[in-house]
Protein backbone atom coordinates (compact mmCIF):
# COMPACT_ATOMS: atom_id res chain seq x y z
CA UNK A 1 0.00 0.00 0.00
CA UNK A 2 2.80 2.42 0.90
CA UNK A 3 4.63 1.82 -2.40
CA UNK A 4 1.39 2.34 -4.33
CA UNK A 5 0.81 5.63 -2.54
CA UNK A 6 4.36 6.78 -3.30
CA UNK A 7 3.96 5.85 -6.97
CA UNK A 8 0.72 7.87 -7.20
CA UNK A 9 2.32 10.83 -5.46
CA UNK A 10 5.29 10.75 -7.79
CA UNK A 11 3.08 10.58 -10.84
CA UNK A 12 1.22 13.67 -9.68
CA UNK A 13 4.34 15.71 -8.92
CA UNK A 14 6.77 14.88 -11.71
CA UNK A 15 7.77 17.93 -13.69
CA UNK A 16 10.10 18.32 -16.60
CA UNK A 17 12.24 21.16 -17.98
CA UNK A 18 12.70 21.85 -21.67
CA UNK A 19 14.00 18.71 -23.37
CA UNK A 20 16.60 18.79 -26.14
CA UNK A 21 14.84 15.98 -28.00
CA UNK A 22 11.55 15.12 -29.71
CA UNK A 23 10.05 11.72 -30.48
CA UNK A 24 7.49 10.07 -32.73
CA UNK A 25 6.20 6.63 -33.77
CA UNK A 26 6.64 5.09 -30.34
CA UNK A 27 4.36 2.29 -29.13
CA UNK A 28 4.28 4.19 -25.84
CA UNK A 29 5.49 7.79 -26.12
CA UNK A 30 8.21 8.82 -23.66
CA UNK A 31 6.92 10.01 -20.31
CA UNK A 32 8.68 11.80 -17.48
CA UNK A 33 9.90 9.28 -14.92
CA UNK A 34 11.82 11.52 -12.50
CA UNK A 35 11.37 15.12 -11.38
CA UNK A 36 14.07 17.63 -12.26
CA UNK A 37 14.62 18.47 -8.60
CA UNK A 38 14.81 14.84 -7.47
CA UNK A 39 18.11 14.85 -5.55
CA UNK A 40 18.26 11.04 -5.57
CA UNK A 41 19.79 11.03 -9.03
CA UNK A 42 20.47 14.55 -10.31
CA UNK A 43 24.15 14.55 -9.31
CA UNK A 44 24.77 10.93 -10.21
CA UNK A 45 27.70 9.63 -12.26
CA UNK A 46 25.47 7.26 -14.20
CA UNK A 47 21.83 7.07 -15.28
CA UNK A 48 20.69 3.89 -17.02
CA UNK A 49 17.83 1.49 -17.63
CA UNK A 50 18.33 -2.08 -16.54
CA UNK A 51 16.54 -5.19 -15.30
CA UNK A 52 17.01 -5.91 -11.60
CA UNK A 53 14.36 -8.63 -11.87
CA UNK A 54 13.53 -10.86 -14.83
CA UNK A 55 11.61 -8.82 -17.40
CA UNK A 56 11.68 -5.72 -15.19
CA UNK A 57 12.47 -2.16 -16.26
CA UNK A 58 14.35 -0.04 -13.71
CA UNK A 59 15.77 3.47 -13.74
CA UNK A 60 19.14 3.21 -11.96
CA UNK A 61 21.75 5.77 -10.94
CA UNK A 62 24.74 5.80 -8.66
CA UNK A 63 27.35 8.00 -7.06
CA UNK A 64 30.67 6.72 -5.85
CA UNK A 65 33.45 8.36 -3.86
CA UNK A 66 36.76 7.38 -2.31
CA UNK A 67 36.46 5.50 0.94
CA UNK A 68 37.69 7.56 3.90
CA UNK A 69 39.60 4.69 5.54
CA UNK A 70 40.81 2.67 2.53
CA UNK A 71 41.94 4.55 -0.58
CA UNK A 72 41.62 1.44 -2.78
CA UNK A 73 37.88 1.18 -2.09
CA UNK A 74 34.89 3.13 -3.34
CA UNK A 75 31.72 3.96 -1.42
CA UNK A 76 28.68 3.46 -3.62
CA UNK A 77 25.26 5.03 -3.25
CA UNK A 78 22.89 3.21 -5.60
CA UNK A 79 19.40 4.57 -6.32
CA UNK A 80 16.73 2.77 -8.35
CA UNK A 81 13.07 3.01 -9.23
CA UNK A 82 10.98 0.38 -11.03
CA UNK A 83 8.86 1.39 -14.03
CA UNK A 84 5.73 -0.45 -15.08
CA UNK A 85 6.75 -2.19 -18.32
CA UNK A 86 3.47 -1.29 -20.06
CA UNK A 87 2.35 2.08 -18.66
CA UNK A 88 5.82 3.36 -17.59
CA UNK A 89 4.31 4.58 -14.32
CA UNK A 90 6.94 4.91 -11.60
CA UNK A 91 7.40 3.02 -8.37
CA UNK A 92 8.96 4.01 -5.08
CA UNK A 93 12.52 5.25 -4.51
CA UNK A 94 15.03 2.66 -3.30
CA UNK A 95 18.61 3.22 -2.14
CA UNK A 96 21.44 0.84 -1.25
CA UNK A 97 24.91 1.75 0.02
CA UNK A 98 27.96 -0.49 -0.21
CA UNK A 99 31.76 -0.37 -0.44
CA UNK A 100 33.87 -2.25 -2.99
CA UNK A 101 37.29 -1.95 -4.64
CA UNK A 102 37.40 -0.10 -7.96
CA UNK A 103 34.73 -1.75 -10.10
CA UNK A 104 35.37 -3.15 -13.59
CA UNK A 105 31.72 -3.85 -14.35
CA UNK A 106 28.44 -3.74 -12.43
CA UNK A 107 25.45 -5.86 -13.41
CA UNK A 108 21.99 -6.46 -11.99
CA UNK A 109 19.76 -9.50 -11.62
CA UNK A 110 17.79 -11.60 -9.15
CA UNK A 111 17.37 -8.48 -6.96
CA UNK A 112 21.14 -8.07 -6.59
CA UNK A 113 23.74 -5.56 -7.68
CA UNK A 114 26.96 -7.37 -8.58
CA UNK A 115 30.39 -5.78 -8.98
CA UNK A 116 33.08 -7.74 -10.82
CA UNK A 117 36.59 -6.74 -9.77
CA UNK A 118 40.16 -7.54 -10.78
CA UNK A 119 42.22 -7.78 -7.59
CA UNK A 120 45.01 -9.79 -5.98
CA UNK A 121 43.96 -12.86 -4.01
CA UNK A 122 46.83 -14.56 -2.15
CA UNK A 123 49.32 -12.81 -4.41
CA UNK A 124 47.57 -13.81 -7.68
CA UNK A 125 45.53 -11.64 -10.03
CA UNK A 126 41.93 -12.88 -10.03
CA UNK A 127 38.43 -11.75 -10.95
CA UNK A 128 36.14 -11.52 -7.94
CA UNK A 129 32.45 -10.77 -7.47
CA UNK A 130 30.79 -8.73 -4.72
CA UNK A 131 27.02 -9.17 -4.35
CA UNK A 132 24.61 -6.78 -2.65
CA UNK A 133 20.89 -7.54 -2.17
CA UNK A 134 18.57 -4.77 -3.34
CA UNK A 135 15.53 -5.90 -1.39
CA UNK A 136 17.08 -6.01 2.06
CA UNK A 137 19.58 -8.20 3.87
CA UNK A 138 23.34 -8.36 4.24
CA UNK A 139 25.92 -8.41 1.48
CA UNK A 140 27.19 -11.84 0.46
CA UNK A 141 30.76 -12.95 0.86
CA UNK A 142 33.28 -12.21 -1.90
CA UNK A 143 33.47 -14.83 -4.67
CA UNK A 144 36.75 -15.65 -6.40
CA UNK A 145 35.75 -16.46 -9.98
CA UNK A 146 39.05 -17.35 -11.65
CA UNK A 147 41.94 -19.73 -11.04
CA UNK A 148 45.01 -17.83 -12.21
CA UNK A 149 48.28 -19.19 -10.82
CA UNK A 150 50.75 -16.96 -12.69
CA UNK A 151 52.03 -14.16 -10.46
CA UNK A 152 53.29 -12.23 -13.50
CA UNK A 153 49.95 -12.19 -15.36
CA UNK A 154 46.97 -9.90 -14.77
CA UNK A 155 43.66 -11.50 -15.71
CA UNK A 156 41.30 -9.27 -17.71
CA UNK A 157 37.52 -9.20 -17.87
CA UNK A 158 36.19 -9.43 -21.45
CA UNK A 159 32.38 -9.78 -21.37
CA UNK A 160 29.52 -11.62 -19.68
CA UNK A 161 26.11 -13.09 -20.42
CA UNK A 162 23.39 -14.04 -17.95
CA UNK A 163 21.07 -17.05 -18.30
CA UNK A 164 18.35 -17.10 -15.67
CA UNK A 165 20.32 -16.18 -12.53
CA UNK A 166 23.69 -17.56 -13.65
CA UNK A 167 26.36 -15.21 -15.00
CA UNK A 168 28.93 -16.59 -17.45
CA UNK A 169 32.09 -14.47 -17.39
CA UNK A 170 34.49 -14.46 -20.34
CA UNK A 171 38.01 -13.39 -19.36
CA UNK A 172 41.58 -13.43 -20.62
CA UNK A 173 43.21 -16.24 -18.66
CA UNK A 174 46.66 -15.70 -20.21
CA UNK A 175 48.18 -13.91 -23.19
CA UNK A 176 46.52 -16.24 -25.71
CA UNK A 177 43.52 -17.77 -23.99
CA UNK A 178 39.94 -16.77 -23.28
CA UNK A 179 38.28 -18.81 -20.53
CA UNK A 180 34.67 -18.92 -19.35
CA UNK A 181 33.71 -19.21 -15.70
CA UNK A 182 30.40 -18.68 -13.91
CA UNK A 183 28.58 -17.90 -10.69
CA UNK A 184 25.00 -17.75 -9.48
CA UNK A 185 23.63 -14.30 -8.66
CA UNK A 186 22.74 -14.49 -4.99
CA UNK A 187 24.70 -17.74 -4.79
CA UNK A 188 28.18 -19.18 -5.12
CA UNK A 189 30.87 -19.60 -7.77
CA UNK A 190 30.32 -22.39 -10.28
CA UNK A 191 32.51 -25.44 -10.77
CA UNK A 192 32.68 -25.57 -14.57
CA UNK A 193 35.40 -23.48 -16.25
CA UNK A 194 36.46 -24.02 -19.84
CA UNK A 195 38.55 -22.47 -22.59
CA UNK A 196 36.74 -20.78 -25.46
CA UNK A 197 39.79 -20.23 -27.63
CA UNK A 198 43.58 -20.04 -27.64
CA UNK A 199 45.28 -18.09 -30.41
CA UNK A 200 48.46 -16.02 -30.61
CA UNK A 201 46.62 -13.20 -32.40
CA UNK A 202 43.44 -13.35 -30.35
CA UNK A 203 41.64 -10.07 -29.74
CA UNK A 204 39.43 -9.09 -26.81
CA UNK A 205 36.49 -8.39 -29.12
CA UNK A 206 34.47 -11.34 -27.83
CA UNK A 207 30.70 -10.97 -27.96
CA UNK A 208 28.21 -13.31 -26.30
CA UNK A 209 24.42 -13.33 -26.37
CA UNK A 210 21.56 -15.67 -25.54
CA UNK A 211 17.88 -15.73 -26.45
CA UNK A 212 14.79 -17.77 -27.24
CA UNK A 213 16.24 -19.17 -30.48
CA UNK A 214 18.76 -21.09 -28.36
CA UNK A 215 18.20 -23.63 -25.61
CA UNK A 216 18.33 -22.58 -21.96
CA UNK A 217 21.95 -23.76 -21.68
CA UNK A 218 23.30 -22.22 -24.90
CA UNK A 219 25.12 -18.98 -25.69
CA UNK A 220 26.06 -17.72 -29.14
CA UNK A 221 29.62 -16.34 -29.16
CA UNK A 222 31.72 -14.59 -31.82
CA UNK A 223 35.34 -13.44 -31.76
CA UNK A 224 38.26 -12.72 -34.12
CA UNK A 225 41.57 -14.54 -34.56
CA UNK A 226 44.24 -13.44 -37.05
CA UNK A 227 41.71 -11.17 -38.74
CA UNK A 228 39.23 -14.06 -39.13
CA UNK A 229 35.73 -14.02 -37.64
CA UNK A 230 34.92 -17.13 -35.61
CA UNK A 231 31.71 -18.15 -33.88
CA UNK A 232 30.16 -21.01 -31.95
CA UNK A 233 27.01 -22.10 -30.14
CA UNK A 234 28.33 -22.97 -26.69
CA UNK A 235 26.67 -25.21 -24.14
CA UNK A 236 27.86 -23.27 -21.13
CA UNK A 237 26.76 -25.90 -18.62
CA UNK A 238 29.05 -28.51 -20.20
CA UNK A 239 31.66 -26.28 -21.83
CA UNK A 240 31.13 -27.98 -25.20
CA UNK A 241 30.98 -26.37 -28.64
CA UNK A 242 32.25 -26.57 -32.20
CA UNK A 243 33.67 -23.32 -33.52
CA UNK A 244 33.35 -22.26 -37.15
CA UNK A 245 34.98 -19.75 -39.48
CA UNK A 246 32.58 -17.16 -40.88
CA UNK A 247 33.10 -16.53 -44.60
CA UNK A 248 32.83 -13.12 -46.22
CA UNK A 249 34.31 -11.24 -43.27
CA UNK A 250 36.70 -8.35 -43.99
CA UNK A 251 39.19 -7.03 -41.44
CA UNK A 252 37.93 -3.85 -39.88
CA UNK A 253 34.28 -4.78 -40.29
CA UNK A 254 32.12 -4.11 -37.23
CA UNK A 255 29.94 -7.08 -36.31
CA UNK A 256 27.23 -7.46 -33.69
CA UNK A 257 25.93 -10.84 -32.54
CA UNK A 258 22.19 -11.36 -32.27
CA UNK A 259 19.67 -14.03 -31.24
CA UNK A 260 16.05 -13.56 -32.25
CA UNK A 261 13.00 -14.67 -30.32
CA UNK A 262 12.17 -17.15 -33.06
CA UNK A 263 14.89 -19.31 -34.66
CA UNK A 264 17.74 -17.18 -36.03
CA UNK A 265 21.09 -16.23 -34.55
CA UNK A 266 24.34 -15.03 -36.09
CA UNK A 267 26.23 -11.83 -36.87
CA UNK A 268 25.02 -8.56 -38.32
CA UNK A 269 28.02 -6.74 -39.80
CA UNK A 270 28.57 -3.42 -41.52
CA UNK A 271 31.53 -2.20 -43.52
CA UNK A 272 32.15 0.89 -45.66
CA UNK A 273 33.69 0.73 -49.13
CA UNK A 274 37.10 2.21 -49.87
CA UNK A 275 35.54 5.51 -50.92
CA UNK A 276 33.49 5.67 -47.70
CA UNK A 277 30.38 6.60 -49.65
CA UNK A 278 28.49 3.36 -49.17
CA UNK A 279 28.40 0.83 -46.38
CA UNK A 280 26.98 -2.64 -46.51
CA UNK A 281 25.05 -4.53 -43.87
CA UNK A 282 25.65 -8.25 -44.07
CA UNK A 283 23.97 -11.00 -42.12
CA UNK A 284 24.72 -14.58 -41.24
CA UNK A 285 21.85 -16.87 -40.29
CA UNK A 286 21.87 -20.55 -41.22
CA UNK A 287 24.74 -20.49 -43.70
CA UNK A 288 28.49 -20.32 -43.07
CA UNK A 289 28.97 -17.01 -44.91
CA UNK A 290 27.87 -13.43 -44.40
CA UNK A 291 25.19 -12.50 -46.94
CA UNK A 292 24.63 -8.92 -48.10
CA UNK A 293 21.33 -7.67 -46.71
CA UNK A 294 21.31 -3.98 -47.72
CA UNK A 295 23.55 -1.04 -48.55
CA UNK A 296 23.27 2.59 -47.52
CA UNK A 297 24.92 5.89 -48.39
CA UNK A 298 27.13 7.09 -45.54
CA UNK A 299 26.10 10.71 -46.09
CA UNK A 300 22.52 9.75 -45.24
CA UNK A 301 22.83 7.29 -42.37
CA UNK A 302 25.11 5.24 -40.16
CA UNK A 303 24.47 1.93 -38.43
CA UNK A 304 23.88 2.33 -34.67
CA UNK A 305 22.84 -1.13 -33.52
CA UNK A 306 20.50 -4.09 -33.92
CA UNK A 307 17.95 -5.62 -31.56
CA UNK A 308 15.92 -8.81 -31.68
CA UNK A 309 12.19 -8.22 -32.02
CA UNK A 310 10.11 -11.38 -32.19
CA UNK A 311 11.10 -13.15 -35.42
CA UNK A 312 12.66 -9.95 -36.75
CA UNK A 313 15.74 -7.82 -36.25
CA UNK A 314 15.30 -4.09 -35.66
CA UNK A 315 18.21 -2.15 -37.20
CA UNK A 316 18.70 1.36 -35.81
CA UNK A 317 20.32 4.18 -37.81
CA UNK A 318 21.47 7.71 -37.26
CA UNK A 319 20.02 9.44 -40.31
CA UNK A 320 22.39 12.38 -40.48
CA UNK A 321 26.16 12.05 -40.35
CA UNK A 322 27.08 15.66 -41.06
CA UNK A 323 27.99 18.28 -38.46
CA UNK A 324 24.37 18.91 -37.52
CA UNK A 325 23.81 18.90 -33.77
CA UNK A 326 20.21 17.75 -34.22
CA UNK A 327 20.33 14.43 -36.10
CA UNK A 328 17.36 12.10 -36.42
CA UNK A 329 17.30 8.38 -35.66
CA UNK A 330 15.25 5.69 -37.40
CA UNK A 331 14.77 1.94 -37.43
CA UNK A 332 13.92 -0.76 -39.95
CA UNK A 333 12.49 -4.22 -39.26
CA UNK A 334 13.97 -7.11 -41.25
CA UNK A 335 12.34 -10.50 -41.74
CA UNK A 336 15.19 -13.00 -41.49
CA UNK A 337 13.14 -15.88 -42.90
CA UNK A 338 12.98 -14.17 -46.28
CA UNK A 339 15.84 -11.64 -45.84
CA UNK A 340 13.39 -8.89 -46.80
CA UNK A 341 12.37 -5.58 -45.29
CA UNK A 342 9.30 -6.09 -43.08
CA UNK A 343 8.92 -2.44 -42.03
CA UNK A 344 10.44 0.46 -43.93
CA UNK A 345 12.59 3.18 -42.41
CA UNK A 346 10.67 4.76 -39.52
CA UNK A 347 11.93 7.88 -37.79
CA UNK A 348 11.53 7.92 -34.01
CA UNK A 349 13.87 10.55 -32.55
CA UNK A 350 15.39 13.98 -33.13
CA UNK A 351 17.95 14.99 -30.54
CA UNK A 352 20.35 17.81 -29.73
CA UNK A 353 23.49 15.71 -29.31
CA UNK A 354 25.37 18.55 -27.63
CA UNK A 355 22.84 18.79 -24.80
CA UNK A 356 20.98 15.50 -24.49
CA UNK A 357 21.48 11.74 -24.33
CA UNK A 358 19.50 8.74 -25.54
CA UNK A 359 20.17 5.17 -24.42
CA UNK A 360 18.36 2.06 -25.73
CA UNK A 361 17.46 -0.85 -23.45
CA UNK A 362 16.09 -4.17 -24.74
CA UNK A 363 14.25 -6.37 -22.25
CA UNK A 364 15.05 -10.06 -22.96
CA UNK A 365 12.14 -11.43 -25.02
CA UNK A 366 10.40 -8.09 -24.42
CA UNK A 367 10.20 -4.52 -25.65
CA UNK A 368 12.83 -2.01 -26.77
CA UNK A 369 12.85 1.06 -24.51
CA UNK A 370 14.74 4.33 -24.76
CA UNK A 371 16.00 6.49 -21.91
CA UNK A 372 16.23 10.20 -22.77
CA UNK A 373 17.56 13.06 -20.67
CA UNK A 374 19.29 16.42 -20.81
CA UNK A 375 22.93 16.36 -19.80
CA UNK A 376 24.16 18.01 -16.62
CA UNK A 377 23.55 21.75 -16.63
CA UNK A 378 25.18 24.69 -14.83
CA UNK A 379 23.92 23.39 -11.50
CA UNK A 380 25.28 19.90 -12.26
CA UNK A 381 21.81 18.39 -12.55
CA UNK A 382 20.34 15.92 -15.03
CA UNK A 383 16.91 17.07 -16.25
CA UNK A 384 14.02 16.00 -18.49
CA UNK A 385 14.38 12.30 -17.70
CA UNK A 386 11.96 10.38 -19.91
CA UNK A 387 11.46 6.74 -20.89
CA UNK A 388 9.50 5.51 -23.89
CA UNK A 389 8.61 2.12 -25.36
CA UNK A 390 9.80 2.21 -28.96
CA UNK A 391 8.88 -1.36 -29.88
CA UNK A 392 6.47 -3.44 -27.83
CA UNK A 393 6.66 -7.02 -26.63
CA UNK A 394 8.52 -9.31 -29.00
CA UNK A 395 5.86 -11.95 -28.29
CA UNK A 396 3.22 -9.59 -29.72
CA UNK A 397 5.48 -9.03 -32.74
CA UNK A 398 5.52 -12.77 -33.38
CA UNK A 399 1.73 -12.95 -33.10
CA UNK A 400 1.33 -9.92 -35.38
CA UNK A 401 3.57 -11.47 -38.00
CA UNK A 402 1.59 -14.71 -37.85
CA UNK A 403 -1.74 -12.90 -38.21
CA UNK A 404 -0.47 -10.81 -41.12
CA UNK A 405 0.61 -14.00 -42.88
CA UNK A 406 -2.88 -15.49 -42.44
CA UNK A 407 -4.59 -12.31 -43.66
CA UNK A 408 -2.31 -12.11 -46.70
CA UNK A 409 -3.15 -15.74 -47.48
CA UNK A 410 -6.89 -15.07 -47.37
CA UNK A 411 -6.56 -12.47 -50.12
CA UNK A 412 -5.05 -15.07 -52.42
CA UNK A 413 -8.33 -16.99 -52.59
Amino acid sequence: MQKSFVAIALALTLTCAFAGFSTQNYVKSPVTVAADNDTNYTNSKSLTLNGITAGGVYLISYNNADNATNATNKDWNLWFRQLDAKTLSVGANNTVNFTVPSTMVTLYGNNYAVSIIQENVNGMSQLTAYQFPLNGGAALGKLTLTSNNDTAFTVAYVTNVMISNTVYVFYRANATRINVTNFGVGGTAGTTEFTLTSASTLTDTVQAVTGAALSSSQVFVAWTESGVLMDAVVDVTKGTFKNATVGGYATGTYCQVYVTDKKWYGELCNNATGTNTTYYISLRTSGSNLTSMANYTTTNSTFKGAYSYGPYVAVVFRDSTNSSTNPTFSYELWNLDSMTLFKTRTQFLTIDTTASVWVPYKVPNGGLYTLLYNMKNATNNVTSVQVGLLLGSSYLASVLGFLLTIIAGLFLF
